[in-house]
């Protein structure tokens, strides 16, 4: 625990020069968990955010309180050491730190496969290095020959499906010129029998 002397004399930790502030106004205690305690010793008050403290009494306070001293001085914060603050800023380091790898991670993939240029001459030719994440099989482009295999195996399938539409076309358009005559030839012996 540290103690931290407020007052007008010579011998505490925060001076304030005020003829209404007394020799030693306050005493702060500073615990190594960082909670706070305001204890006052003085003639003339010392309030909390506008509330008047019985003296000699702890209060605890934060660094977010407004400690007037006899009405006239107000607790400047930053003269009061923070026993937390290299745990917070070791936290905010580890946090960006952790940020940055992550962000690397994520992105590894990207950094590897970036081309690199290479000057010949005057003009510049872009390489890739190579591809180590697939399998070399699968890593090279498909022949000339498979290619055209594929297209031929599509156009062969096409050919078909055609030819078995053409022939069930006629198959109906048969089966129409087959029916046609003999409705003509009941027409007709319908017509003598009358």
């Amino acid at each position: 625990m540290k103690i931290i002397t407020i007052g007008r004399g010579d011998g505490c930790t925060i001076q304030i020069d005020n003829e209404f502030i007394s020799r030693q106004h306050a005493i702060i205690r500073v615990y190594p968990t960082g909670k706070m305690e305001l204890i006052d010793k003085s003639s003339n008050g010392t309030s909390i955010n506008g509330r008047p403290m019985k003296p000699n009494t702890p209060y605890r306070v934060r660094r977010k309180d407004v400690v007037t001293f006899a009405g006239q001085a107000q607790l400047v914060w930053s003269d009061v050491p923070d026993p937390l603050r290299p745990w917070k800023i070791a936290g905010i380091c580890l946090v960006v730190i952790l940020a940055i790898l992550g962000g690397l991670y994520a992105f590894k993939d990207k950094l590897k496969k970036k081309p690199e240029t290479i000057q010949q001459g005057s003009v510049p030719v872009m390489t890739t290095p190579p591809d180590t994440t697939r399998p070399k099989e699968t890593a090279q482009p498909p022949k000339e020959e498979e290619k055209k295999a594929e297209s031929s195996q599509k156009d062969d399938k096409l050919r078909k499906a055609l030819e078995r539409e053409r022939k069930a076309n006629k198959q109906k358009e048969d089966k129409k010129k087959q029916e046609e005559p003999k409705k003509e030839k009941l027409d007709t012996s319908n017509m003598s029998l009358f």
